[in-house]
């Protein structure tokens, strides 16, 4: 399963993050798991990994996990 996680690159990116998970902490009823950690090494993912639910609506896992998670966020 995958987990979601913001990377930070500086001090002021860490407090943006915590500030924004906080503010949207308040109107939403589940607690919010993703992680804040400072980013070390990164390495951009192949051209096929990118904008994957965008180039693939139709896989499974799109449409079973990522589909009505953004319908849940799009009608909050």
């Amino acid at each position: 399963q995958y987990r979601s996680i913001i990377f930070y690159e500086n001090e002021e990116d860490k407090i943006l993050a915590q500030n924004f998970i906080e503010e949207q902490q308040k109107i939403l009823s589940k607690k919010i798991v993703t992680k804040i950690s400072r980013l070390q090494t990164y390495y951009k993912a192949e051209n096929y990994h990118q904008h994957y639910f965008t180039n693939n609506p139709n896989q499974g896992y799109c449409q079973a996990v990522i589909a009505p998670k953004l319908q849940k966020i799009q009608s909050d």
